[in-house]
């Protein structure tokens, strides 16, 4: 009987987690919607907290087991995901500059209005922590403007560091990239006329990016270039993960 009542506590508590974890995992979509807008991870977070809710209703009430069983294959692609979420933020924290570069790349993402996402936000402090360890170091700022935004990705990004107190004249904006891969691209154009061949350079990117961003600054023909990472707010730690799962293997598979 004790081994009975223990297999009967051990499953309430199971069907309970499912309910709690896809209750919090849509509360951390709502928050992330608040301060970084709807993403492709904060949409990825949205769908995961409702097959974690409909899991729970299904074992609970409807005893479906077609759809508990479709619930957690959907549910082990999400623990996938969040593995190599992990390996991405592990590897990004691991920054390898020099402070002896010649240029860094400050990698544009979302803004709201003219105020950068909390994601860029993390970008921009790191690129002021680096700018006082390398003052002379050129600062290429990139990323054009969206269909949903006000202003290029550029404009609030050289507007935040020249407030912070960041030499304009240090500064140059390239406005036209609409991904990581045009990001390079065009940046590389600049570095080669700023600064001639075989510049050392380093890119800044939050943490969860550093590790594809790499791979793509090496197609672009910026080898060998250094990394320093901004952190991800904490909200956005699981939307952004997943959204890297799914971007790098669209990257490996189709790009």
């Amino acid at each position: 009987m004790t081994k009975v009542s223990s297999n009967k506590g051990a499953k309430k508590l199971a069907k309970l987690l499912f309910l709690i974890l896809g209750l919090a995992l849509f509360i951390n979509g709502i928050i992330s919607t608040h301060f970084s807008g709807m993403g492709l991870g904060v949409i990825l977070t949205y769908i995961f907290a409702l097959v974690l809710i409909l899991n729970f209703i299904s074992i609970q009430f409807m005893n479906k087991r077609f759809v508990t069983f479709v619930c957690h294959l959907i549910l082990f692609i999400f623990v996938l995901m969040l593995v190599y979420s992990g390996f991405v933020y592990t590897y990004g924290k691991d920054d390898t500059v020099t402070y002896k570069e010649d240029a860094v790349i400050v990698l544009g993402t979302t803004v709201l209005g003219d105020q950068p996402c909390a994601d860029l936000e993390k970008r921009l402090e790191a690129t002021i922590e680096y700018n006082k360890k390398n003052p002379d170091a050129l600062i290429i700022v990139t990323g054009g403007q969206g269909t949903d935004e006000n202003k290029s990705e550029a404009y609030v990004m050289n507007k935040y560091l020249s407030n912070a107190g960041i030499n304009k004249s240090q500064i140059i904006m390239e406005d036209k990239a609409t991904s990581t891969v045009e990001n390079f691209k065009y940046s590389a154009e600049i570095l080669n006329r700023e600064i001639g061949s075989e510049p050392k350079v380093a890119y800044i990117s939050n943490d969860f990016h550093i590790f594809r961003a790499g791979i793509l600054a090496n197609e672009a023909g910026i080898n060998d270039a250094t990394h320093y990472h901004g952190n991800t707010p904490w909200y956005m730690i699981i939307p952004n993960g997943l959204r890297e799962s799914v971007v790098t293997i669209k990257m490996w598979l189709i790009d």
